[in-house]
């Protein structure tokens, strides 16, 4: 084959690039560019990342991070080491992380350095390390040449052992042979003859969403595990191999030379099963068993050829799979030993057999072997997500699924279809130019096949949904499965309803290609609602959605906000009452609702929200409103004990609940803040003036929760349940107050049990002893009540900026963007804050 050498060590250990591979990697290094890349925050040995050096982005891996400044770094797809600049390194996008490095590692087949002693023009060469001269005469025939050629003998771990040919007049030099005539390297012991390289063949596909009963044999990680289908054929299979192997192993064993990727029959405990070997080891080597996954060790003397014409054709009964929608975030290649022990922990001392979904993934995996699956326990519960929530992994959506419905600009009028109403502050429309596609699509879909055998949906999962109303399946996003009844959102239309599981069909071929079609939308002038429920009267929206249902209207779409990554339009509706006349404003038809029209404001979200970071879709609309009213000024924090709590007010308080709180909302236009908080990084923290009023119930929230937890011990919190990004209550101490606040875990050392919380109504960080801590989540439907508004990148000492803003009055102008993105101004009695701060 054709390659490129890129590197060169000696001749036991060098680099090349198959040539047949440059246009990808220079794909690769381009899509690189385009990315918006995140500099690392601390070194971390093997950690995988990107360094940036002029037009220059490469792929490379941290080796040593003994010097903070200037570590040294493994250029992965060309294989030379360098020190960098620490300021040079970037986090490796998620997206890439599973993309196969480009540079692979070789030794000269059949050779290897002179004895010891051997002099050269500049050392005495030590035994097994190579000279000076054969270094160079190496790097002179190969660097920088375009027309090499490379023969393959075998493969070691990760390593090729092969022979470089130079094109010459007389058809080719080996460089083993050149090193060998030159004196610069002698030859090793010649191979025994060796058991030719065979297959099995491939494991037959299951259907995609097809789940299946199976039992976990070997689990190295959530993306490496290996399972057996746990039906009674299966068992007779393995049977039927058994049997057959030992008929084999009865019979003299053959003299052959076993290599790498040899089948092989081998040992484990007291019986003999099929294998494939995947390297040398001293005295043996390391083999993958083929029908159960487990790698071992074995003597080479044990290993019989595994030739039998009838176990060669029978396919592994091992199934390598990965788990989808879980990622470890930190940057390496490789899951934590501590994650892989749990999740073996997990799923293998269960003591039942596993539920075992085929997951369409939007993107295949590069190994076609693997199988993305999705697992449940007995009791139906999700692995993946258990993972997520225990802090052992992260989440991301691999699910095939629609596209994003095609967002129309900003000022434009567009024909549609009101699809859905709920309020007049939450709606769903469809542009009129997608309904002949949708009923195209919607014609198609009538005469489905049944589903897969044994499908079951899964929350996260696209499906199509039987809507009883119109006798039809409809495209859907899954919100929910509680037994036989499965909560779906129609992405096409925007409404919500339970149907039972036998209703439920996978989504597959022309339903994936086709965007999702309902835009949320909510009427300019009543508020940013998003969620059930709502400040508008339940009459005021039946006389809205009797006018607009189903019918055609003109919308004009005047702004578009994006809140918790959900895109929302704020429009006004046009309807037709006759052919005759011109479209009319809804509100026009509608007096006792336009009295109530009102400057676009937000008020705090409905109780209603049970969205989790687990379950949210990407099309779906969160159960949360938004909305400030200007009141008195005031603030009780973590940092200033002040008590203002309404007596008898209630809140809901749930005990292991929820993740996360609510996303912080930042109000659309000018508002008056308090400034909190301001942390080492010079970033300043304020609440809005607004907020005042539901500061006050999420305090009368916390004394109900105290009242009837007591302390993290009285409450039950198990140290080990806690995990990082998880809500929580903690106990600030300062001086001689200790009060509770809603927080956000960042870190936990359970070494010190104690914990790194954020206060997410004021913005302050601080250590917390993990019995200081109540596993439980505060008055859940009130967001963060504290914004960051301003980072002054240390350019006034922390000091000066605590005793001079700490208890501020400012005044806050978003210039653009619902959630504070674009130019901030923070004023202080009318002089910008930089302003006032050089006064002093």
């Amino acid at each position: 084959v054709g390659v490129i050498v890129s590197h060169i060590n000696s001749p036991s250990e060098f680099y090349i690039q198959y040539t047949s591979d440059l246009p990808s990697l220079d794909h690769f290094h381009s899509e690189l560019k385009g990315e918006s890349l995140q500099r690392i925050s601390g070194l971390q040995k093997n950690l995988v990342c990107v360094v940036v050096r002029e037009d220059s982005y490469r792929r490379c891996q941290i080796e040593s991070s003994d010097d903070h400044s200037y570590p040294s770094v493994q250029l992965l797809d060309y294989g030379n080491s360098e020190i960098i600049n620490v300021h040079s390194l970037f986090y490796l996008p998620s997206k890439f992380k599973d993309t196969p490095l480009f540079a692979h590692k070789c030794r000269l087949e059949g050779i290897g350095p002179m004895s010891s002693g051997r002099h050269d023009k500049y050392q005495i060469t030590p035994q097994n390390v190579w000279s000076h001269s054969a270094n160079s005469f190496f790097k002179s025939v190969c660097e920088d040449k375009t027309d090499i050629k490379m023969k393959v003998f075998s493969k070691e771990g990760n390593v090729l052992f092969v022979d470089i040919i130079i094109p010459s007049s007389s058809g080719g030099l080996s460089i083993a042979r050149q090193l060998v005539i030159q004196g610069k390297a002698k030859r090793c012991k010649n191979p025994k003859p060796e058991l030719p390289l065979q297959e099995l063949p491939p494991v037959e596909p299951l259907p995609l969403c097809s789940t299946h009963r199976v039992s976990m044999i070997t689990a190295s990680s959530p993306h490496d595990f290996y399972v057996q289908l746990s039906t009674d054929s299966n068992d007779m299979r393995l049977a039927d191999i058994s049997a057959k192997i030992k008929e084999i192993i009865s019979l003299p064993r053959g003299s052959l030379n076993f290599q790498i990727g040899s089948l092989v029959i081998a040992p484990y405990e007291d019986e003999y099963f099929r294998a494939k070997i995947l390297s040398r080891v001293k005295g043996g080597f390391r083999v993958l068993f083929l029908d159960y996954g487990n790698v071992c060790v074995v003597p080479k003397k044990t290993l019989y050829p595994l030739d039998d014409v009838a176990l060669l054709n029978e396919p592994p009964a091992a199934l390598h799979c990965r788990l989808v929608d879980v990622i470890w975030t930190n940057g390496c290649l490789s899951w934590p030993e501590e994650v892989c022990e749990f999740f073996h922990k997990m799923t293998t001392d269960i003591g039942k057999d596993l539920l075992m979904t085929i997951v369409p993934v939007s993107t295949p995996n590069k190994d076609s072997s693997i199988i993305s699956v999705a697992l449940r326990d007995n009791s139906m519960s999700l692995i993946g997500p258990a993972l997520i929530k225990m802090g052992k992994a992260s989440f991301v959506s691999e699910w095939s699924k629609p596209a994003l419905p095609v967002l129309p600009s900003e000022g434009t009028s567009k024909p549609a279809i009101v699809s859905h109403v709920e309020t007049l502050t939450k709606f769903h429309v469809h542009l009129s130019s997608n309904v002949e596609t949708l009923q195209t699509l919607e014609s198609v879909l009538d005469n489905l096949p049944p589903p897969p055998p044994s499908y079951y949906p899964l929350p996260l999962d696209y499906c199509l949904a039987y809507y009883s109303s119109t006798h039809r399946f409809h495209r859907a996003f899954i919100e929910f499965v509680q037994g036989r009844k499965v909560g779906v959102f129609f992405i096409d239309y925007g409404d919500r309803k339970e149907i039972d599981v036998s209703d439920i069909r996978p989504m597959l071929g022309v339903a994936l290609t086709i965007p999702a079609m309902a835009l949320p939308c909510s009427l300019d002038g009543f508020g940013v609602e998003i969620g059930a429920g709502g400040g508008v009267e339940l009459t005021d929206s039946l006389e809205f959605t009797g006018i607009v249902i189903d019918q055609e209207v003109n919308v004009v779409f005047k702004k578009k906000l994006e809140i918790c990554g959900i895109p929302l339009f704020i429009v006004d509706i046009f309807v037709k009452r006759s052919p005759q006349l011109n479209p009319v404003n809804v509100l026009s038809l509608l007096p006792n609702i336009a009295s109530k029209q009102v400057t676009m404001a937000t008020k705090p979200p409905s109780s209603s929200s049970s969205t989790s970071p687990l379950t949210q879709s990407p099309l779906v609309t969160p159960d949360t409103s938004l909305k400030t009213t200007p009141i008195s000024s005031g603030r009780s924090s973590p940092l200033h004990k002040s008590k203002s709590r309404i007596p008898g007010r209630k809140a809901p308080v749930e005990m292991k609940g929820r993740a996360s709180y609510l996303k912080e909302v930042w109000p659309e236009f000018s508002f008056h803040a308090v400034i909190t908080w301001v942390n080492e990084k010079g970033y300043v923290y304020g609440q809005p003036v607004a907020n005042k009023e539901y500061l006050n119930e999420v305090e009368a929230s916390i004394e109900e929760a105290v009242s009837m937890y007591g302390t993290a011990a009285t409450a039950g919190t198990n140290p080990d349940s806690l995990s990082v990004a998880q809500a929580c209550l903690a106990r600030y101490r300062y001086q001689e107050s200790s009060d509770w606040y809603r927080g956000t875990i960042l870190k936990l050392n359970k070494h010190k049990k104690t914990a790194i919380v954020h206060f997410v109504d004021y913005g302050n960080t601080e250590e917390v002893p993990i019995n200081d801590i109540i596993d439980c989540i505060v008055a859940p439907h009130v967001p963060m009540l504290v914004l960051k508004l301003k980072s002054f990148n240390k350019r006034y000492p922390i000091n000066l900026l605590e005793e001079v803003l700490i208890d501020k009055a400012v005044e806050v102008q978003v210039a653009k963007g619902a959630q504070g993105s674009g130019d901030i101004l923070v004023t202080f009695d009318g002089v910008e804050i930089e302003k006032y701060l050089s006064t002093f």
